[in-house]
């Protein structure tokens, strides 16, 4: 399933701008769908995983 960048906000708890720039940099895995951000489900729990080992 993918996010919503608002999705991602939410589950990080962090604000807009803080958001994007960890999805521009890279750091979070992205999928464009159009113009759009999306962010898969697995990615981000890997993401976050790895953020807390």
């Amino acid at each position: 399933m993918l996010l919503t960048v608002r999705d991602v906000e939410a589950e990080l708890q962090l604000g807009r701008t803080r958001t994007y720039e960890l999805l521009r940099s890279g750091s979070i895995p992205v999928v464009r769908v159009g113009r759009a951000l999306r962010v898969p489900r697995d990615a981000l729990r890997r993401w976050v995983d790895e953020q807390t080992a």
